[in-house]
């Protein structure tokens, strides 16, 4: 399996009700399953064991970037 990019995104609530969506991260999923992220800030990363754990533990939503195999 190669590596696929992710991003980690947050839905808020916007002026007008509107959904604003802020990329909190992006991120790789490793050959293994696992994954590593980096917040857009560049400062840190995080490694989780899979990339929907990632999107749980930070309370965000998963955006697969690049096509499944």
């Amino acid at each position: 399996m190669a590596p696929r990019l992710f991003a980690l995104v947050r839905d808020e609530s916007g002026e007008d009700e509107a959904v604003v969506e802020e990329i909190l991260a992006y991120g790789i999923a490793l050959p293994d399953g696992s994954a590593a992220t980096v917040p857009l800030s560049g400062r840190g990363f995080g490694r989780w064991l899979t990339p929907e754990s990632a999107s749980r533990r930070t309370a965000t939503g998963l955006v697969w970037l690049s096509p499944g195999q």
